[in-house]
C-alpha cells in the first residue's frame, strides 16, 4: 500500500489544526435543537407542512412499531383474544 492511500486505493485526507472552521459554519445552540427536533418529527413521520393535519406522536410510533415487526417478521399479525382451549392450556401452566 502506498503511503497516502487505504486499502482502497482512495486517497487519504490529513487534517492539520489550520484546518479550522469559520464562524458562519457553526450553529448556535438554538438552532440546533430546533434542526434536531425538526429531524424527529421528519423521522417519525409527523405533518412537518404546518397544516396540523398531522399523525400524533402515539400513533405514529405504534404505526412503526407495527412496520418494524412486520419487516423483521414477515407478517404483521393482529392482537386476538385466546382460544378457550389455549386460554385454559395457559391457565394450567400458570398454575
Amino acid at each position: 500500500v502506498k503511503p497516502g492511500l487505504s486499502r482502497l486505493g482512495m486517497k487519504l485526507r490529513k487534517q492539520s489544526v489550520d484546518d479550522k472552521l469559520d464562524d458562519n459554519d457553526l450553529l448556535d445552540s438554538g438552532e440546533l435543537e430546533m434542526m434536531k427536533e425538526r429531524f424527529a418529527k421528519l423521522l417519525l413521520g409527523e405533518d412537518m407542512s404546518g397544516g396540523g393535519k398531522g399523525v400524533s406522536t402515539a400513533v405514529t410510533i405504534s404505526n412503526a412499531i407495527t412496520n418494524l415487526y412486520a419487516t423483521v417478521f414477515g407478517q404483521s399479525l393482529k392482537l386476538e383474544p385466546l382460544k378457550p382451549e389455549k386460554k385454559a392450556m395457559w391457565k394450567r401452566e400458570m398454575k
